[in-house]
């Protein structure tokens, strides 16, 4: 029995350690582009998606940007250009870890308040009012 469950702790951490030697390669990025219906000193606002399909975080991201022109001030803490090029920054990341690490925890939030609640109200249910009002004296 205890050959079983040290070979279950050595398999827990083989897989472990293989999910944290993650490899994200230029192939997972995606940049995606769509019009606004914005319209900022008479020109159109587009958004800019960058995607990675990998579940790690990719950082040192460095886009090329020929032809980049903006109106408005680009925010410093997301996205960084210089010259032709523009760097995402580690807060304009969105870390996948981080943000299930964060639905993890609320859901955990979540389930400790339920358990130790006596009674929980999920949906309201309201009482159908009826077609015909009730008059006093009249029966139906």
């Amino acid at each position: 029995m205890a050959a079983f469950i040290k070979l279950l702790c050595v398999f827990f951490f083989l897989s472990l350690v293989s999910e944290g030697n993650c490899q994200c390669f230029l192939d997972n990025v995606s940049v995606v582009q769509s019009k606004s219906k914005l319209v900022v000193h008479q020109k159109p606002v587009w958004n800019v998606t960058i995607n990675l399909d990998c579940p790690c975080t990719l950082t040192d991201l460095v886009l090329s940007s020929n032809g980049f022109q903006t109106v408005l001030p680009l925010d410093p803490t997301v996205i960084v250009q210089s010259g032709n090029q523009l760097q995402v920054t580690a807060d304009g990341v969105a870390d996948p870890c981080r943000v299930l690490r964060c639905a993890l925890q609320n859901a955990g939030s979540i389930a400790g308040v339920v358990l130790t609640t006596q009674a929980v109200l999920v949906e309201k249910i309201k009482k159908p009012k009826p077609a015909i009002p009730h008059v006093l004296g009249i029966t139906s």
